[in-house]
């Protein structure tokens, strides 16, 4: 896996979703580009917490998180398909 961090994210949306049915979390990062602010990548947590970040080739302490938004299930799921990589 590439570790190289990517300078095109400038800011992430914390995304936070129902538990599913065995309790597993669903939350994760949606990534915004400059300079237009276009979603372009989701990062799901996990249990990895903040590290999923850095997994992912990015600086959990470099890259701002602007908001929290809960948002329905069916919702998350749409975002992690959508902005997956």
């Amino acid at each position: 896996m590439d570790t190289q961090e990517d300078p095109t994210a400038q800011f992430a949306i914390y995304i936070a979703a129902s538990n599913d049915q065995n309790g597993n979390p669903r939350r994760g990062w949606l990534l915004h580009n400059a300079p237009t602010g276009v979603p372009f990548r989701f990062v799901n947590e996990g249990y990895a917490g903040n590290e999923a970040l850095r997994e992912a080739g990015f600086n959990p302490d470099a890259l701002p998180i602007v908001e929290r938004i809960r948002v329905p299930a069916r919702e998350y799921r749409r975002m992690r398909k959508e902005y997956a990589q």
